[in-house]
């Protein structure tokens, strides 16, 4: 079986697929997706990942997709999850020593990580983001997941004696 990630055209299909699968009377779609998902246990990783956009070092987010994040966020609960905004310069540098840019949005929401709102869009620069190589923030994410997901129920009785 192929793995779908390297099947670029049938990415793309299914992206447009989803993407127009709840659409409004005047055939815009009305879906959002979120681009990365990640959990062990109780413990979930989201990402949306931006590329800069190119000669101003800086990233948008539209305000539906902060809305959702934000929602995401509340119902999930703020021990149980990290939700990740990561930048790039290209979608090209897939290779593990690139480098990438990354925050949460909960460091953005709280001020920690500054940023500029127009019209409901959240605007964020390179510099103020954390620099990694992709290696690094997988070994940070892997960390994170093998922590606070951990299987704290295995630790019955039966572990004490």
């Amino acid at each position: 079986m192929t793995s779908f990630l390297n099947d670029d055209y049938g990415y793309l299909n299914s992206r447009r697929y989803a993407m127009t699968s709840i659409q409004y009377p005047d055939g815009r779609p009305r879906t959002n997706d979120i681009d990365f998902v990640s959990f062990k246990n109780d413990f979930i990783e989201l990402g949306e990942c931006k590329q800069f956009v190119a000669g101003k070092s800086e990233m948008w987010l539209d305000s539906t997709k902060i809305a959702m994040l934000k929602l995401f966020g509340k119902i999930i609960g703020k021990f149980n999850r990290k939700i990740f905004l990561t930048g790039t310069d290209s979608y090209s540098l897939t290779r593990p020593t690139d480098f990438m840019y990354f925050t949460t949005l909960d460091s953005v929401l709280s001020g920690e990580t500054p940023s500029k709102t127009c019209s409901g869009n959240i605007i964020i620069e390179k510099d103020n983001m954390i620099k990694s190589t992709r290696e690094g923030f997988s070994e940070l994410c892997n960390g994170l997941l093998d922590h606070f997901g951990r299987d704290i129920g295995s630790l019955t009785f039966k572990h004490l004696r």
